[in-house]
C-alpha cells in the first residue's frame, strides 16, 4: 500500500510544503490540514482498498491461496475453490447497539480538531458550496486555500488558539522532517 497509494500523497503534501502553500508551524494551517486531509486520505484509502479487493490477481502456482481472481471473489465464493465459508457472521444490529450504548458521542471520536475550529471550518465549507465527498487529493489544496483565506481575514481569538494541542516533539514519524522525505525519495530512486 505504501508504494501504490501513500507515496504519491506524501509527495503531493511535501511539494506544497516546499512551495510554501502549507506552513506546518502555523497552528491554524495545521488544524485546517487535519480537518481536510484526514477525511480526504481516508476516502482515498477506501477507493484503493475497493479497487484492490475487486481487481483480478495474477495466477500464482507457488501459493495455496486462490489466485487468478479477485480477493472479493475468492472470499465470496469458497465453493468455487472446493472449500466452505469459514468467515464468522457478525450481527450488525448487535454491533450498532454496542456502539450506541458504549459510545453515545461517537461522532466526536472522528473529529480531529477542536470543536470551535471544526464548527467554523464546517460552516465555511457549507457556505462555499463544497461537499466533503467532492474533495479529493487532486483538489484539496484549492479548498485549503479558500478556507485559509477566511482565517487570514478573520483570525480566531487567542482563547481559541489555547485549545490547539502541541505537537509531540519526541514522537516524530518517518515523514516529519524534510531530511527523512529526501531519504525516502533517494531510496525510491535506487
Amino acid at each position: 500500500m505504501m508504494k501504490q497509494h501513500n507515496q504519491s500523497i506524501i509527495d503531493n503534501i511535501w511539494s506544497h510544503i516546499e512551495a510554501g502553500v502549507y506552513d506546518r508551524e502555523d497552528p491554524i494551517q495545521k488544524l485546517l490540514f487535519l480537518f481536510l486531509w484526514i477525511p480526504v486520505f481516508q476516502a482515498s484509502v477506501d477507493i484503493w482498498v475497493d479497487l484492490t479487493n475487486n481487481s483480478r490477481k495474477r495466477k500464482d502456482h507457488k501459493i495455496s491461496l486462490p489466485t487468478g481472481c479477485s480477493p472479493k471473489f475468492s472470499y465470496g465464493t469458497p465453493e468455487a475453490f472446493g472449500t466452505t465459508d469459514q468467515l464468522v457472521v457478525v450481527d450488525v444490529d448487535r454491533v450498532n447497539n454496542y456502539l450506541t450504548n458504549d459510545y453515545p458521542n461517537i461522532d466526536s471520536m472522528f473529529t480531529h480538531t477542536p470543536p470551535w475550529f471544526h464548527n467554523v471550518a464546517s460552516r465555511l465549507i457549507s457556505q462555499l458550496g463544497i461537499r466533503f465527498d467532492h474533495i479529493t487529493v487532486g483538489n484539496v489544496w484549492n479548498v485549503f486555500g479558500h478556507i485559509q483565506a477566511h482565517f487570514t481575514l478573520y483570525p480566531p481569538s487567542p482563547v481559541d488558539l489555547l485549545e490547539i494541542p502541541p505537537s509531540p516533539d519526541d514522537e516524530e514519524s518517518d515523514y516529519d522532517t524534510e531530511d527523512s522525505h529526501d531519504e525516502q525519495q533517494n531510496e525510491g530512486a535506487e
